[in-house]
């Protein structure tokens, strides 16, 4: 393809194979005098797809994998995610097998970092990198995706496409933004007025756009409206695709944050189960997981604070899935200690599971230990605790850490501890467009009901009135399984929803 560039400069089918050629490269190579290094060169992806839309500006593939390709560097550099290269004369497994540990332990496991350029790394340099300049970097990259996608609305207005892909630019930007909720209010609405274009240009709209709208509705902070929009969709999902696989697990944000939790949990039972792996210390095999479903539940249980017996048949069949796969007991607790704070939220409400998930850990996530150190009755350990719990930056606890840990301290009667790691959850800007948040969701609306407890036993009357009116709104239409917590409610305020 670079030959073929080189005879045509205006060929945009050459430059946009060019550039698909580099994002799927995983090969290292070798020079002389030089260690082996990725073949793979993103910089020089990112220059084909735009001499591709450049020459053809309505070349849609250029735009789609321009877009793709800046969210995907921008997505592995703000997460700290790594890429596996193969040194030359790997062979890989067949894709029908397991892989053999020994191909995996020869890959070269480096991170994409933008500095000038995008450039690889290997962890150590990563890890000594400057932080505040790897936070700047994936905004830096949408920022430059969103210029192109921009363009192409100007040159296509009445097509649906272009108003999609900067609708996903937008919110892509948007899980970005730390703590600046203007921004995020801000980009949100731009998404919804993009999302709203496309859905009016398009001649049919699908199951599947009206829960992407749902979505951004959300995000926009319209939970009314997306819960109709998604429960509209999900009826629309059952008539067109009856017999098809479960509908877009998107759905879950909003059903979650509504307090639907039956319908929740249906979407993730009817979930394909995912294939993951999990690569123990050298000596060990990989690990295959089959239990997506189960995973699913178990969080959205978690997330609504849902417990019970549900709760403990799925973990069971969790345990069920690893007794099949014939798994070691010591390859069980490694894969319970790789799925805890996945589940951590499912965990607190069933304390006999958590201690035999946590049973024999050398390093038991903090929140964790919190639980079973409130379980335990012990006071000396209690008193140890609730010094911790007066010592932690809040700020720096990720989202469910800060829920757990606030509803310990309301346990202990530290209710202004409790307060603060409340505000911190409701603080947090959260994704509507990816399933994995939906924890998160739901764990905002519970931590509304949970302050105004706090707010009420400190004699706080106006904030707790506030904060159970704000629950009575988000919950209104929730599972009758939660009644009595909306009955809890509507004895402090009336009923106005």
């Amino acid at each position: 393809y670079q030959a073929l560039v080189v005879r045509d400069s205006l060929d945009s089918y050459a430059w946009l194979m060019l550039g698909s050629v580099d994002i799927h490269d995983y090969q290292l190579v070798e020079r002389d005098g030089e260690a082996a290094h990725p073949r793979k060169n993103l910089n020089r992806a990112m220059r084909a797809f735009e001499h591709t839309i450049q020459h053809s500006p309505d070349f849609k593939l250029g735009y789609a994998h321009l877009v793709n390709m800046h969210s995907r560097v921008a997505r592995s550099v703000a997460g700290g995610l790594r890429v596996g290269f193969e040194p030359p004369g790997t062979v890989p497994s067949p894709i029908w097998e397991e892989p053999e540990i020994a191909y995996v332990e020869a890959l070269l496991f480096l991170h994409p970092v933008l500095l000038d350029s995008v450039v690889w790394v290997d962890s150590a340099t990563f890890v000594g990198l400057d932080s505040s300049q790897i936070a700047q970097a994936p905004d830096r990259l949408l920022r430059r995706a969103e210029s192109h996608i921009r363009r192409w609305t100007r040159f296509a207005p009445e097509s649906p496409q272009p108003h999609q892909e900067l609708a996903k630019l937008l919110l892509a930007r948007r899980r970005h933004v730390s703590g600046d909720w203007v921004a995020a209010d801000s980009l949100a609405r731009e998404a919804l007025t993009a999302t709203t274009k496309a859905l009016a240009a398009k001649s049919d709209t699908t199951p599947e756009d009206l829960i992407r709208l749902g979505a951004v509705l959300l995000s926009a902070g319209e939970l009314d409206s997306a819960v109709a929009i998604t429960e509209a969709g999900l009826e629309e999902y059952e008539i067109r695709r009856a017999g098809e696989r479960g509908p877009p697990q998107l759905a879950i944000n909003v059903l979650l944050a509504a307090g639907k939790l039956s319908k929740a949990v249906e979407i993730t039972r009817a979930a394909m189960s995912q294939e993951t792996w999990h690569n123990q210390p050298p000596g060990g095999r990989l690990l295959r997981l089959w239990i997506e479903p189960e995973i699913g539940e178990l969080r959205a249980y978690g997330a609504t604070g849902f417990a019970g017996p549900a709760l403990r048949s799925a973990f069971d069949r969790v345990e069920q899935v690893w007794t099949r796969q014939r798994y070691t007991e010591a390859e069980k607790r490694f894969l319970r200690q790789s799925q805890a704070m996945s589940l951590a939220t499912a965990l607190a409400l069933d304390v006999e599971t958590l201690r035999r998930w946590i049973n024999g850990w050398s390093d038991v996530p903090e929140c964790l230990a919190a639980l079973a150190v409130l379980d335990s009755g012990r006071t000396e350990a209690r008193s140890r605790l609730e010094t911790r719990l007066a010592e932690i930056k809040v700020e720096e606890l990720r989202l469910t850490c800060a829920f757990l840990l606030g509803t310990v301290a309301q346990e202990l009667g530290k209710h202004e501890t409790a307060l603060r790691m409340f505000d911190r959850v409701r603080g947090a800007i959260l994704d509507a467009e990816t399933h994995t948040q939906a924890v998160s969701w739901g764990l905002q609306s519970r931590s509304l009901l949970l302050s105004a407890r706090s707010h009420q036993t400190l004699g706080q009357r106006a904030s707790a009135a506030d904060m159970y009116s704000r629950f009575v709104g988000v919950w209104k239409s929730a599972d009758s399984v939660f009644e009595p917590l909306l009955a809890e409610a509507r004895e402090i305020v009336p009923d106005k929803h």
